[in-house]
């Protein structure tokens, strides 16, 4: 079965002659010989029990002559020149680092795909001090679950900059799955140093290190009121069903449970208040009762998810069709991220009809509007949710109008004093386009996905 991961694996893998060190069920060689990918392998395992699980697999698929299965550890199962390339996944990365050690010289000779189930900082660290380079790097997503790939070949590299960039490398920021590593490691962190504060014999050096490693890897992208990340359940739970929804309410989590989900990922996070006590009688208490009875882990992506690149506020732009995209609030020091964007519309329109236009683009029957109906609309800004606080910043950028939920009354007034047409949407219908997002990061994964039926809670009377 080849997994997103194993699937990263093997595309990072270029060879005629391959060792696949810890093979475990052959899964990679057997796929590589299949595809045409290599022309020999050397599959090597330990552990007997895996070795006659591969070996079995191997026969099974008729690869005898192609694959050969063999007993040993590290780099011993293959001899020095028997093979241009090596892959070590699956282990970690102090044992890769070992396993290099044990036999150098094979491992200078190969070029390396590595991929560490833990301590990628040490296993960076390693590399780079001993003569190696990280000439690629990737990340794959499994589940909920996120790893490291690198392609190493035997040539100096310069060291990092920073600490900090042996977790978090400045070569991967811009990679799709960026946003998920980083929030690993920040959760890493945080475990460190409750465990580190909880010691009897302190170290403070670590405690420090760790403590600044944190510092300087904030969830930035989240707002320091909100709660994101995962906010119930274990971490640690294989899901194949995900449950992804605009709004965490009793009848989501019910409708979660009906459909049989093993998680829920949510816009809008319970516990925003913190909690003291869960009173079943309470609607949070009612929800927290569900999702632990039914082993259900609740994810939520809030303010993180409307400033990201790609979050809920670049949708809303695309949506609009929108060019020259810009942000209107960076209040993070992502560049890339902040609140609400701004941009052109390919054709000047009247704001009456745009106002028409709107209702169409996000589905909804009625709106709450203000502005001139004459006016023409070039410049139109967007801000999901409840964003009256950055109306003036798009005023200050030029917006001839914006797009948002929830506008306040006395917000509403200054708008109009300052000649900015207003469109109040609603939170719903600026929002719901999250569980779109939600299902195209996870579509390159081996989850199935189940979208909310729950509908806008305002109603026409």
């Amino acid at each position: 079965m080849i997994t997103p991961r194993l699937k990263c694996i093997i595309d990072h893998t270029k060879g005629d002659r391959i060792a696949d060190i810890g093979t475990d069920h052959a899964y990679i060689p057997i796929y590589l010989v299949e595809n045409d990918l290599a022309e020999y392998i050397i599959a090597g395992d330990v552990r007997q029990g895996p070795v006659d699980i591969a070996k079995a697999n191997v026969e099974k698929h008729k690869l005898s002559d192609k694959i050969e299965v063999r007993l040993g550890s590290g780099l011993s199962v293959i001899e020095k020149g028997e093979v241009d390339t090596v892959i070590i996944a699956g282990m970690g990365g102090q044992l890769i680092s070992e396993i290099l050690s044990a036999d150098i010289e094979k491992a200078r000779e190969c070029n390396l795909v590595l991929q560490p189930m833990n301590a990628q900082y040490e296993l960076r660290k390693y590399l780079i001090s001993n003569g190696f380079s990280i000439a690629d790097e990737d990340i794959a997503i499994e589940g909920f679950k996120v790893y490291n790939i690198m392609n190493v070949i035997n040539k100096p590299q310069k060291e990092f900059d920073n600490d900090i960039e042996y977790h978090l490398p400045k070569y991967l920021v811009n990679h799709k799955y960026y946003k998920n590593l980083y929030n690993k490691k920040h959760r890493e962190f945080v475990k460190v140093i409750t465990g580190l504060e909880n010691s009897k014999d302190v170290d403070e050096d670590k405690l420090n290190k760790y403590k600044y490693w944190l510092k300087v890897c904030p969830e930035r992208l989240a707002y320091s009121w909100d709660n994101v990340g995962l906010l119930c359940g274990d971490e640690n739970k294989d899901v194949k069903k995900v449950f992804v929804t605009l709004d965490t309410n009793i009848n989501t989590v019910k409708e979660a449970i009906s459909k049989n989900a093993d998680m829920i990922v949510s816009h809008h996070p319970i516990l925003l208040g913190g909690i003291k006590r869960i009173d079943y009688s309470t609607s949070v208490g009612q929800m927290l009762k569900l999702l632990i009875e039914n082993n259900i882990p609740l994810f939520a992506a809030h303010t993180n998810m409307d400033t990201a690149k790609g979050g809920i506020n670049d949708k809303l732009a695309e949506i609009f069709e929108l060019t020259d995209i810009k942000i209107l609030d960076q209040h993070t020091d992502d560049s890339s991220a902040g609140l609400g964007r701004y941009g052109k519309l390919e054709k000047t329109i009247k704001f009456g009809n745009f106002a028409e236009h709107c209702k169409k683009i996000l589905g909804t029957p009625f709106l709450r509007v203000s502005g001139d109906f004459e006016k023409d609309i070039n410049t139109v800004a967007v801000a999901s949710g409840s964003c009256s606080e950055i109306i003036p910043i798009a005023f200050e950028k030029g917006a001839d109008v914006i797009i948002t939920g929830d506008m306040k009354y006395h917000n509403m007034i200054d708008m109009i004093e300052l000649g900015i047409c207003v469109i109040d949407a609603g939170h719903y219908p600026t929002e719901i386009c999250v569980m779109d997002i939600f299902e195209d990061i996870l579509k390159d994964t081996d989850i199935n996905i189940i979208k909310s039926e729950n509908k806008d809670i305002f109603k026409l009377v």
